[in-house]
């Protein structure tokens, strides 16, 4: 699909028909060298996330992503409901020699529930789940190894407010819900 962006920039799209954009440098800053690099680049890491040895530390795809990174997004993004947060407000950045990153993290303005679609107002489903394949749809098939869910807090234990807790969306949500209504009766004292 080469239908430009709002600023006229075309982007590419992934050999899953992800469609991406540069920001930062702005497309038309960068040589056609560099953009089929990074071209190239983004279906290396698709085809290692769908590959068969997507979960090799060596051959999948923690040998491109920089996991934590992924984690932290993902915490982000289902945690306050943000809507778009896989899907159109979602930056990849990678520096010289390093891996792929999700950040910075932004645009929250359809976060919380505050979004008519999506299920946004349930706070007890997950949202990854929901994803389109032309959209930042890889955390879907991350939550299907093992390693990456166990990182996400599926099934872990944490400790909120000095109590033990099992960690997963319901769970963090009521968790915070308690601890709230604590600081709002102390300050209420």
């Amino acid at each position: 699909n080469s239908r430009p962006a709002a600023n006229g920039e075309t982007g590419f799209t992934t050999s899953r028909d992800m469609r991406l954009f540069f920001v930062d440098p702005d497309e038309k800053d960068l040589t056609a060298r560099q953009k089929a690099w990074i071209e190239g680049y983004l279906n290396q890491v698709e085809q290692s996330i769908y590959g068969p040895n997507f979960t090799s530390p060596t051959q999948g795809y923690a040998r491109y992503l920089d996991v934590d990174s992924f984690i932290d997004h993902h915490w982000l993004v289902e945690s306050t409901k943000n809507i778009d947060g896989f899907r159109y407000s979602c930056y990849l950045t990678k520096d010289r020699g390093g891996k792929l990153k999700v950040e910075p993290a932004w645009d929250w303005n359809l976060s919380f529930g505050n979004a008519d679609y999506y299920d946004a107002w349930y706070t007890s489903e997950w949202y990854y789940t929901l994803l389109r394949d032309t959209e930042v749809c890889w955390f879907s098939r991350l939550a299907e190894d093992a390693d990456f869910r166990s990182l996400t807090g599926r099934g872990v234990t944490g400790s909120i407010g000095g109590r033990q807790v099992a960690l997963g969306n319901r769970t963090l949500f009521e968790e915070l819900e308690v601890e709230l209504g604590t600081l709002f009766d102390r300050a209420e004292e």
